[in-house]
């Protein structure tokens, strides 16, 4: 079996930046603009549309139902052949909520703004509530589950395991040095991994053993230091280290935390930033690869493939690499120039794989690369008046949320994935949060209204 990696990787801060664009759209080969395809109303073969919101929180489902969590804390049942709502639970989740499903529970947990502490919930999948555990502060939950338990994270220094079955508190354990909270678990059979933030803005990546949550090892990823780059530079490190951005775990057992770091140098003698891919084997800590550059934006997650977008120097335009998670060796760079260089915005890139091509979408528009080469095929812009929002591959077609600022009417574009022709736009929608695909539906989930639509209905 191949050796599993850790990747830890910091990504640069910075505001996202929004340029205002005309509107025109056409793909990387010759020929002039075309302009938006007439809209189109909604598809109503199989259509549905249901007055829940979900405020971002990531649904779940079964072989029947679309289960919602909205920011009130209401747990809603929806049938996803209709639409028609099974029930509905109030759960007192009304703050950093989410929700995970078990084999045969659905457990919202986060924050409840009435009592203030922390909170989990557990219900069956006909609405029944099963168990209720509270905690002292607000809490975080792990991506998955780890020998039948949840993780959950408290804001200072604790960290628990709950058994899923019964909301049964098996351990808790003081995290040294994290009281600025402990962030972004994830979990599996094998390990518990967290990040500790201290009040210095030092993070730390540890390893937890999920049966007594004894530490197996941790990397003192704010203690990172730069060589020098130029003479007289400092080497000091970084002047001021941020904690780590995200943690996730794929299926395969790997994970994948992102941040930035600035470093002392003296004025005039290069980048005052540096971000960093680094590899390290998850049963030891043990540093396996590393990648340096200027500005880490964003990455995805494919199979054995890690897609990252960076600047290298600071200001110089966007390049799309691709590496591969066990060796940390590139397969290929797309470096962004002339339209495709104005199309990223600062920490913008949203990246969406599937049909043989990796759509890079970004704060006025999106282009496409070959997945097994790099190659740009084709690129699009949006209008001035474009929301930003991640894309969704399904059928050979492209679907971007867009949304009117001044409407507050939304709607989806639709690109064929093999040449970039642009099909009807579906409209009007309500301005989405996010797409999310299930098998053949796919549904555009918003504040207060959650809508499906039949793939079969919309080629």
């Amino acid at each position: 079996m191949r050796r599993r990696t850790l990747l830890l990787a910091a990504a640069a801060g910075g505001a996202a930046g929004t340029a205002a664009w005309a509107w025109r759209s056409h793909t990387a080969a010759p020929g002039g603009p075309f302009t938006d395809p007439a809209p189109v109303d909604s598809p109503s073969s199989g259509q549905w549309q249901a007055a829940v919101g979900t405020y971002g929180i990531e649904p779940r489902h079964d072989a029947t139902n679309l289960f919602l969590l909205d920011g009130s804390g209401t747990l809603t049942a929806l049938d996803r052949a209709t639409g028609a709502i099974r029930w509905r639970v109030t759960t007192g989740v009304t703050s950093n909520g989410s929700l995970l499903q078990t084999d045969g529970l659905l457990i919202a947990g986060g924050y409840d703004d009435s009592t203030q502490q922390g909170l989990l919930v557990a219900v069956d999948p006909q609405g029944r509530e099963v168990w209720r555990q509270t905690m002292l502060r607000n809490i975080g939950l792990s991506t998955g589950l780890t020998r039948g338990g949840i993780v959950a994270a408290e804001v200072k220094e604790t960290l628990y395991l709950v058994d899923a079955a019964t909301g049964r508190i098996r351990w808790a354990v003081d995290i040294p040095d994290s009281s600025l909270g402990l962030m972004w678990p994830t979990a599996d059979d094998d390990r518990i991994l967290v990040e500790a933030v201290d009040r210095d803005l030092t993070g730390v990546l540890i390893c937890r053993d999920p049966e007594t949550g004894a530490e197996r090892w941790h990397v003192d990823v704010g203690a990172a230091r730069w060589l020098p780059r130029a003479p007289g530079e400092s080497t000091d490190g970084p002047r001021s280290p941020m904690r780590l951005a995200w943690l996730i775990t794929t299926g395969q057992g790997l994970a994948v935390t992102c941040r930035h770091r600035s470093r002392s140098r003296p004025t005039g003698t290069g980048d005052s930033f540096r971000t960093e891919i680094v590899a390290f084997d998850p049963g030891s800590g043990e540093l396996r690869w590393s990648f340096l550059t200027s500005r880490l934006d964003q990455y995805h997650a494919d199979q054995d493939i890690l897609y990252v977008s960076h600047q290298q120097p600071f200001d110089a335009p966007a390049e799309i690499r691709a590496f591969e998670f066990s060796s940390g060796r590139p397969r290929w760079t797309y470096r962004t120039q002339g339209e495709t260089a104005e199309l990223l915005g600062l920490n913008s890139t949203i990246f969406a794989v599937g049909d043989g091509v990796v759509c890079v979408s970004g704060a006025t528009g999106l282009f496409v690369l070959d997945r097994a080469t790099g190659a740009l095929r084709w690129h699009a812009r949006h209008p001035d008046r474009f929301r930003f929002a991640a894309p969704v591959i399904a059928r050979n077609t492209i679907f971007v949320p867009r949304s009117d600022s001044r409407t507050k009417e939304g709607g989806l574009w639709r690109y064929r994935v093999p040449d970039g022709t642009q099909l009807p736009t579906i409209e009007p929608q309500p301005v989405a949060h996010r797409l999310h695909l299930i098998d053949q539906s796919l549904y555009v989930l918003a504040d207060t209204v959650t809508l499906s639509l039949p793939l079969d209905t919309t080629a």
